[in-house]
């Protein structure tokens, strides 16, 4: 074998040699099993409320549609469109002056009559005298009386005539008859107004305060009522739909008669203060209000459960540090929580962060909120079913 033959073969045998030993050298050594951290919660149970969560209808208290009583030509406006109108303030000016004439005619025509009947009376009284010694005949005197009784007529008719024009013209001012903010300006000045138009010189929409309209399932009327005649009548209308931003507050003050047989659902209104503004009429707002007690709910933050194939599960961490995916059925949501209706028990163990990296079996590393410390189920009957023990 020549020298560089022998060489190569060395060469590959120390090679080999050195491979074999670092694969053996590999297999001894044991796998590190990788561990991802993760932000947990253990499940609480405590009493709750179960809160009924729709959309409703901002609708003004009142609704107002501004029209004339008398025909005429527009001479004033008190106000500027859009803007908030006080109750008994003056909105629109008809010409009063036609009004103000067939006043004055009535006015002048009672005048007369009063006058009419003074000088009646007058000679009704002397004629009294002559009918006494027999200088009078009955019927020329009956005849006297009933000029007297007509007159009287006539005057009671002067005066309806007046009120009657006093009324007409009164309606040549229009006021509001609510507090609310105006809508669009339908009329100008000098335009004819009649009586008889169809279209309203302007709507008011009185919003303070304010109604909320909404329906719920029929199967929620019951538990409504009984909160409603025990107090639990209030109702909040939140910004988002986290429920986390209460933009107002009301009552419900209505139910209606009678369930939409279409559909199942009912009319419910709530009314609102409004003294802020901050609803309008028109608005859609998300509502939230209380339907039910729910006892020794079982409780886990909304982010911890997960949605899949097979529906919602949460990873539930067990005393080895190793993840189990857990098959739940949630249920209310309750502000920033859910509650669960079967699959976890309180105390559990949940991941709240990190669930992207984890799968069966994970291995997790993680620290236990400081009020999540301990705990301990209570056996007895405590609305707060955990305690911490420090």
């Amino acid at each position: 074998m020549s020298k560089g033959l022998f060489l190569i073969v060395a060469t590959i045998i120390s090679i080999t040699t050195f491979i074999y030993s670092e694969k053996n050298s590999n297999a001894n050594t044991p796998i590190v099993e990788q561990a991802f951290s993760v932000k947990v919660i253990a499940a609480s149970m405590k009493d709750t409320i179960e809160q009924l969560k729709t959309i409703g209808t901002v609708q003004p208290f009142a609704t107002i549609h501004v029209k004339s009583l008398v025909d005429g030509q527009l001479q004033s406006v008190g106000f500027k469109e859009g803007e908030l109108v006080q109750e008994n303030q003056v909105l629109f000016t008809i010409d009063p002056q036609p009004f103000q004439v067939q006043l004055q005619q009535a006015q002048a025509a009672l005048e007369k009559d009063e006058t009419q009947l003074a000088n009646a009376l007058r000679i009704l009284n002397r004629a009294q005298a002559l009918k006494n010694d027999k200088l009078v005949a009955e019927q020329d005197f009956e005849q006297l009386a009933t000029n007297v009784d007509v007159i009287k007529a006539t005057i009671e008719a002067d005066k309806a005539a007046i009120a009657s024009a006093k009324l007409q013209l009164s309606y040549s001012s229009i006021s509001s008859p609510v507090t609310g903010y105006t809508g669009n300006l339908l009329f100008n000045v000098g335009n004819i107004i009649a009586a008889k138009d169809n279209n309203p010189l302007v709507v008011i929409n009185q919003v303070m305060p304010i109604y909320v309209s909404f329906s719920v399932p029929e199967k929620n009327l019951a538990d409504i009522k009984q909160n409603l005649n025990s107090g639990l009548d209030k109702i909040n209308i939140y910004t988002d739909n986290d429920n986390e931003h209460v933009l107002a507050t009301g009552k419900i003050t209505f139910i209606n008669n009678t369930v939409d047989t279409t559909t199942g659902m009912i009319q419910l209104k709530a009314t609102f203060p409004n003294i802020d503004k901050k609803l309008w009429p028109g608005q859609f707002v998300n509502i939230s209000f209380p339907l039910r007690k729910i006892s020794k709910a079982v409780l886990i933050p909304n982010n911890a459960i997960q949605t899949g194939p097979n529906g919602f599960y949460v990873f539930v961490v067990d005393n080895q540090k190793k993840v189990d995916i857990r098959t739940v059925i949630p249920g209310q949501v309750v502000s920033n929580e859910t509650v669960i209706i079967k699959g976890l028990d309180s105390g559990e163990i949940v991941v709240t962060e990190g669930q992207l990296n984890l799968v069966k079996g994970t291995k997790v590393e993680y620290d236990l909120p400081a009020n999540n410390r301990h705990m301990k189920i209570k056996d007895e009957a405590d609305p707060i079913a955990l305690q911490v023990s420090k």
